[in-house]
């Protein structure tokens, strides 16, 4: 709209109109013809200039980097040479980029930021007086007299002030991770048992369960020192709730300290005759109905029965089997292979798939068909075993092999098939990230790095082929931690 097309309206009538600007067709004190704001009675065009005058910019200098080549020149400069740059993958002046200290290693940082000045930030809290370290002998006994017997500090590493630390509450084996200045001066007991903070999915498991069975929360007896979330004496059986978070380590140190945790507290529950479920919480949060159903199997509270012989045998398509997995297995439905289901009044009840070659890596290695997943919607009795028939008859297999979860399974089912259990695996670990949840150990190898990095948003200059770091150090570089399981069993059937 031209300024000549404007209509006529004085501010009174504009205001009387509730329009926010009017025109009168004169000239503004600075000689400017442009509507005006009812409210101030100023042009639109003073505003502007006024706007401008007002703005104070930043700096006066040109940067003096715009690529990767120019921003090393210049940080080179800026720092003396402290610094490399092999691993810089120059984006623009704030996208952050991974600077190498030549005695703490990468560290992330914008360009903007260290042209300014900034540099390695554990560089930063040695030099700097406040983050001294005192004697690590001198801040534990600060810690005594302040916690007493609280909290247990022998796997402690004490840095500095404000530099993070881990220890445990002595009462429920709770892994801590605080500074060491707030642990002194912050009155509030950090352990979320201790102040009473409890789990919203621990509490919903145990008032589950307490519907069918006596249930005893926190218990401290069994496998003394160690805890056990919920335990139901009846029936043998502890659950444990693992936060990702608090349950999972961010740093070598941490995982060389507590990558077995989760299998010896299976392994103690397991001489004292104690079946334990471990659940992490994003399974929770995703498959909570299959695990619910899980833990309501466990207690013997299933809902409803069927037998396999009145049911009907047949293929199942990978969609709908999928589905299936997703809403019955609590490890979901992801992975393909050859499914054989039960159907009663045409509906799906029971489903069990085979895979050819999982986890047969390698040129020489012989490929035997796996039992990688079996999940069933009701009781179905004798399920397993026709499925199991109907796949040896189909495909006529010399072995076949599984592995059992012991975070969920104890592998009686492959005992009734005709499995043998031949080894137990070491726990194996899953990474749980803040910003891309809990994913699966392929999902941080070595050739997905550079994914993972732009999903999180940080630019990471890392080749698979020839960075010698490793998918550890890249991993715990960008924010990822390490989730530890209880281990696997390995079963194994044979043609007679």
């Amino acid at each position: 709209m031209t300024k000549a097309s404007f209509t006529l309206v004085s501010r009174s009538e504009a205001k009387a109109q509730g329009l926010t600007h009017y025109f009168t067709g004169k000239p503004c004190v600075r000689g400017h013809i442009d509507q005006r704001f009812t409210s101030i009675g100023k042009c639109k065009t003073c505003a502007r200039e006024d706007a401008y005058n007002q703005h104070k910019p930043t700096t006066n200098r040109k940067r003096a980097y715009k690529d990767l080549e120019t921003f090393v020149a210049a940080a080179t400069e800026k720092h003396g040479g402290k610094y490399s740059y092999e691993h810089v993958d120059y984006k623009n002046a704030h996208a952050h980029v991974a600077i190498t200290c030549p005695k703490h290693g990468d560290f992330l940082q914008s360009p903007t930021n260290h042209i300014q000045g900034k540099g390695c930030p554990t560089c930063s809290n040695e030099k700097n007086p406040t983050m001294q370290p005192k004697d690590p002998k001198v801040f534990f006994e600060q810690a005594k007299a302040v916690w007493g017997e609280a909290f247990d500090y022998s796997e402690s590493v004490y840095v500095g002030a404000k530099v993070h630390f881990t220890f445990r509450c002595t009462l429920h084996d709770t892994v801590i991770k605080q500074t060491p200045d707030n642990h002194l001066n912050n009155k509030q007991n950090p352990c979320p048992r201790c102040n009473h903070m409890k789990s919203a999915p621990e509490q919903a498991i145990a008032e589950g369960l307490a519907l069918f069975t006596p249930v005893v929360q926190r218990d401290r007896t069994q496998i003394a020192p160690k805890e056990l979330d919920v335990l139901l004496p009846e029936k043998a059986l502890a659950i444990e709730y693992c936060g990702e978070y608090w349950h999972s380590s961010g740093d070598l140190d941490h995982e060389a300290l507590h990558s077995m945790d989760h299998y010896n507290k299976y392994k103690a529950c397991q001489d004292k005759g104690i079946r334990l479920i471990t659940v992490f919480e994003t399974e929770w949060k995703q498959r909570n109905y299959a695990l619910r159903r899980l833990l309501r199997n466990a207690v013997g509270a299933s809902r409803g029965r069927v037998m396999a012989r009145k049911c009907t045998l047949r293929p199942v398509e990978h969609r709908e089997a999928a589905d299936f997995y997703d809403r019955y297995h609590p490890q979901g439905g992801a992975g393909r292979g050859a499914h054989y289901g039960l159907y009663w009044n045409d509906k799906l009840v029971a489903c069990m798939r085979f895979t050819e070659g999982a986890n047969d890596r390698g040129a020489n290695r012989r490929r035997v068909w796996t039992l990688t997943r079996y999940a069933t919607r009701i009781n179905v009795a004798g399920g397993a075993s026709r499925l199991f028939k109907a796949f040896l008859q189909d495909k006529r297999p010399r072995e076949v092999k599984s592995f059992s979860d012991n975070r969920y399974f104890e592998g009686g089912m492959y005992e009734k098939l005709g499995f043998t259990c031949v080894e137990e695996t070491k726990p194996d670990y899953q990474v749980w990230h803040p910003k891309l949840g809990l994913l699966n150990k392929p999902a941080w190898q070595r050739r997905s790095i550079p994914l993972r990095a732009r999903e999180i948003g940080v630019e990471v200059d890392f080749d698979p082929d020839t960075d010698p770091r490793t998918e550890r150090d890249l991993t715990f570089l960008l924010g990822g931690r390490r989730i530890y399981d209880c281990g696997k069993k390995k079963w194994v059937w044979k043609a007679a």
